[in-house]
């Protein structure tokens, strides 16, 4: 698996910190970003599906960070009616899919 090309020096851990932040700037309630896709160049963010005009709004500033791709996780067992369950974001690192393994939903 090749990584990213992440904007100037920033590691991985670096750019997930730097889109939760965005995301947080952003009034979005992600509970994790993580990297997922077969090349790791997708910006998986789980979240309720009520967030995704929130993510949508900071599609370009994520890609930005290095990430081709940014994606609505959807289909997790964290993800209820009510919510997500869990405390606060997570930066767990996944492979070809989400951290539940299932795909990611392309947003962008």
């Amino acid at each position: 698996m090749s990584d990213p090309a992440f904007v100037g020096t920033a590691t991985l851990d670096q750019a997930l910190e730097h889109a939760e932040a965005i995301l947080r700037a952003a009034g979005v309630d992600a509970r994790r970003v993580t990297r997922a896709g077969a090349d790791g160049d997708v910006l998986a963010v789980a979240a309720n599906p009520a967030e995704l005009a929130g993510i949508r709004g900071c599609a370009e500033a994520l890609r930005a960070l290095g990430f081709r791709f940014v994606a609505l996780e959807l289909g997790s067992s964290e993800v209820s009616e009510g919510g997500l369950e869990g405390e606060g974001p997570s930066r767990a690192r996944s492979g070809h899919r989400g951290v539940s393994g299932e795909p990611a939903t392309r947003l962008t």
